[in-house]
């Protein structure tokens, strides 16, 4: 399926952002660690700047399993808060939230139904530490 004009303005707009974060000498750059056996290639990273409100997840996932998608999860002080859900496209992620990510003490991207989760299932896919 190919992209809307829309769409293609908005992936090189969110593009454009991440350029900008992560070249900027102030940039956080954090990456994900892989959760043993559960990821077998790809690779992200969470960018973000401080006292900015927002925070860039970026890299190259496969896809999930058939009626599964990933779900990012906020964490801080081991509680988790779902900032939604999300399926890779051609393998490459690039997700911009609004939040302060000072507000929180990392990231954990899952693999749950359809659906979405509740909470984070055992299946974790990658993580990072702020």
């Amino acid at each position: 399926m190919l992209a809307t004009p829309t769409q293609q303005h908005q992936r090189q707009a969110r593009t454009t952002e991440v350029i900008y974060t992560v070249s900027h000498p102030e940039s956080r750059i954090v990456p994900f660690s892989a959760e043993p056996s559960e990821l077998e290639s790809g690779a992200m990273t969470a960018a973000f700047l401080p006292g900015r409100l927002f925070l860039y997840v970026f890299g190259s996932l496969p896809d999930p399993a058939p009626g599964r998608v990933y779900q990012l999860w906020l964490s801080r002080e081991g509680r988790f808060r779902t900032a939604g859900t999300f399926l890779p496209e051609a393998g490459r992620v690039l997700l911009r939230l609004e939040v302060d990510p000072a507000s929180y003490d990392g990231v954990l991207i899952t693999e749950e139904p359809a659906s979405g989760s509740q909470e984070p299932s055992d299946r974790r896919v990658v993580t990072a530490a702020f």
